[in-house]
């Protein structure tokens, strides 16, 4: 295979989206090599569709696939999917001052929301941050400076700070500017004249792609191939303990499967999808004895407040956006809109809410039918839901614990200490969102997979071109 010879399997750690899709390359570059290890009960991860005892389905969050992908993964999402790869038009809204604007916004959007006096005062902050930009010397280095030095004070505080104090659960001042540079975007001006001749025209319909069955359709396919090709898939309750050869090559591990039984498994080649953090506790170097290096960088998570209700107000939306501080969720997605195959019953609704928290804090450990009423007035309000309600409405909530890295000021220097220190190890590779401490999109998590497998199947002597095809990840550009 590679300088690490053909003995071993090819262990992948975690069955979601990045996970799957390296086992089904691999596995056809490899075949009856790899072993794929997963400590939930089922695949998918974030990309995974259940149903409810009525057979209303519902996705982990709100996922829709876009058309411009990498023609790789283009390619391997409609293999998978067939003619169950839905075409839907996208009817998104974002309520800025508890009024609807399309989403994605675009300047003119954003800038004439707050009416014609702030529109003006944004006008001449944003003129005035250009000019201000051509003498300064540095970069800005945290989120509201950069955000200020791009659209102005006025717009950053009434737009922007909201949204990232939202978000993060911190002030934009002890945020990096990384996540910032794609918020502006649309503010460079080839960006804002395209935006005024869209208008003009009334062009410029936007479309996403969605698997009829929903976006756990993509993990189930892709198990299924991994499993027909001859792949192994192990669910197991453990991954005691990983041996590592002379510090820098992972010789063997053991796991305990779900059943009880306790497996030992000879590697050559170890990739690992999990969280950064959970990796970083299981590899112990016999150099560092007790002195291994704190884990500090830090994850957002969210509650999902599943809602089924005949009390929507009909609409032809299929996702709202909610970035201001005083009402609580942050997104509310209609699945049934994404695709009429998940909808039971016509008359009545799923909506999955998400709503930024930090585990512990008081949405956290909110309780469900206190969050369905703080989720079911605020949506009231809004004129989502009807008011008074008439129908009967259940809900359950869900939630999950890593899902927005959280890039606060020094955050890049601390992730790449503990990549590097993880990355002495040669045959050890990490892929996917969680791994790279990434905020990306699904199709970005299964060209990493992809690029990985092509990486692999060169055989390659070393790791130091990979470096630099894993360092091209960060610059992927999530889509909105």
């Amino acid at each position: 295979m590679n300088h690490l010879g053909e003995n071993g399997s090819i262990v992948i750690l975690g069955a979601g989206i990045t996970g799957l899709t390296a086992a089904w390359e691999l596995s056809r570059s490899f075949p009856g090599r790899v072993i794929l290890l997963e400590k939930e009960s089922k695949v998918g991860g974030l990309a995974d569709t259940a149903f409810t005892k009525e057979q209303f389905a519902f996705d982990t969050g709100s996922h829709r696939l876009h058309e411009d992908n990498h023609p790789k993964v283009n390619q391997l999402i409609r293999d998978l999917c067939g003619p169950d790869l839905l075409k839907r038009e996208r009817k998104g809204q974002i309520y800025i001052q508890d009024k609807p604007f399309r989403y994605p916004p675009s300047a003119l959007d954003i800038m004439t929301a707050f009416g014609l006096k702030d529109f003006a005062r944004f006008g001449f902050g944003f003129l005035f941050s250009r000019i201000r930009q051509m003498f300064q010397k540095t970069e800005p280095g945290n989120f509201e400076d950069y955000i200020t030095s791009k659209v102005g004070k006025g717009l950053y505080t009434r737009f922007y700070r909201p949204y990232a104090m939202k978000l993060y659960g911190m002030s934009p001042r002890s945020i990096a500017k990384d996540p910032a540079i794609n918020r502006v975007r649309k503010f460079k001006p080839a960006a804002m004249i395209q935006d005024v001749r869209d208008k003009i025209s009334g062009k410029k319909t936007r479309t996403y792609l969605y698997p009829a069955k929903g976006i756990g359709q993509l993990s189930t396919a892709l198990k299924e191939k991994f499993l027909n090709n001859g792949g192994q898939l192990v669910f197991i309750s453990q991954l005691e303990s990983i041996c590592l050869k002379n510090d820098n090559v992972i010789d063997s591990i053991t796991y305990r499967t779900q059943n009880g039984s306790r497996q030992d498994v000879a590697v050559g080649t170890f990739i690992s999808t999990i969280s950064l953090d959970i990796l970083h506790d299981l590899i112990k170097f016999e150099s560092e004895k007790a002195k291994r290096p704190e884990f500090t960088l830090r994850w957002r998570a969210l509650r999902l407040l599943h809602l089924v209700t005949s009390d929507k107000v009909q609409s032809e939306h299929e996702t709202y956006y909610f970035p201001e501080s005083h009402i609580p969720f942050g997104r509310v997605s209609e699945i049934g809109k994404y695709s009429p195959a998940l909808i039971s019953d016509p008359d009545r609704t799923l909506l999955t809410i998400e709503i930024p928290c930090s585990p512990g804090d008081q949405t956290w450990d909110m309780g469900d039918d206190q969050l369905a009423e703080v989720c079911t007035s605020g949506l009231q309000k809004l004129g989502i839901l009807r008011n008074p309600m008439q129908g009967t409405t259940t809900s359950f909530s869900r939630k999950l614990d890593k899902i927005y890295p959280v890039y606060d000021l020094g955050w890049k220097e601390r992730f790449d200490r503990v990549y590097d220190r993880l990355n002495q190890v040669q045959n050890l590779y990490m892929i996917g969102r969680g791994a790279l401490f990434l905020h990306c999109n699904i199709d970005h998590c299964m060209l990493m997979a992809i690029k990985l497998n092509e990486y692999l199947s060169q055989g390659h002597a070393d790791k130091t071109e990979w470096e630099g095809i894993r360092k091209e990840f960060f610059n992927y550009r999530v889509r909105e």
